[in-house]
């Protein structure tokens, strides 16, 4: 594991690794759960795996490959969180009917999260996303935002700021959240309208989205939700992380 390797550690509390609010925040389901699986790792091949996460994956996931910057992992997939899903959206048209209804799946799953963080829909200005866009690059005033690019799941992976004094594109996940506005835009996993004023400079952009976070590997409510189903950890991790196997360390 590389994370962490110029720093001199193996993991961080962070989300980076795992939150850890300490041992005031433990209890005795917790601390059974880690002593159960302790020496326990999820392995590919003979090696240890490297295994994301995010919060919710808006119903399907993305592949590692499909995000620039992130490498190739075949264990790594788009997947549905749907056991049999098969129609997953294949046209602009049936991503936004998809995007804008609330499909069945096990990150669909209201006792374990707001329901906001399955689907949701933010409006930004123009004016307010241009002060964004132009500190990565001076683009003058937004013309218009496209995009230019999808993953199989329906992520954004390349989109267009134009402006009257240039041109931004941006590629990877985290550059796309930040310039949008990390606090609004919870994932890449969105479809984008304009609202203009007199037909002329565009005034808002309505995005509809869904999922909280990157969407590759395991879906946290996700796996919540297959719990509840009565899907056993092994279950679990081996849909997230197909190809992989569960091996106990000795130590």
């Amino acid at each position: 594991l590389k994370g962490h390797r110029k720093e001199g550690y193996d993991l961080c509390d962070g989300q980076h690794c795992q939150v850890y609010h300490g041992v005031r925040a433990e209890t005795s389901i917790g601390r059974g759960a880690v002593d159960s699986t302790r020496g326990m790792v999820i392995a590919h091949k003979g090696r240890r795996a490297q295994t994301p996460y995010s919060s919710n994956c808006g119903g399907h996931g993305q592949a590692s490959a499909e995000i620039s910057g992130w490498g190739k992992e075949p264990y790594l997939r788009s997947l549905p969180d749907e056991d049999g899903l098969q129609a997953h959206p294949k046209s602009p048209w049936e991503l936004e009917l998809w995007l804008k209804s609330r499909p069945k799946a096990f990150c669909n799953a209201p006792k374990f999260m707001h329901p906001s963080h399955y689907r949701w829909t933010r409006i930004l200005s123009a004016k307010a996303l241009a002060e964004q866009v132009n500190r990565e690059r001076k683009v003058g005033e937004l013309t218009s935002v496209r995009v230019l690019g999808r993953s199989t799941a329906g992520n954004a992976s390349r989109i267009e700021f134009a402006g009257t004094r240039g041109k931004l594109s941006l590629e990877r996940e985290h550059l796309i959240r930040g310039v949008m506005g990390p606090g609004a835009v919870r994932s890449t996993m969105f479809i984008l309208e304009t609202e203009t004023y007199a037909g002329t400079r565009q005034a808002e952009f309505y995005l509809h989205g869904g999922g909280w976070g990157h969407g590759v590997g395991m879906c946290q409510v996700g796996a919540a939700g297959r719990a509840q189903a009565w899907q056993s950890h092994a279950e679990i991790l081996s849909h997230y992380y197909p190809g992989t196997t569960l091996k106990r360390l000795s130590y």
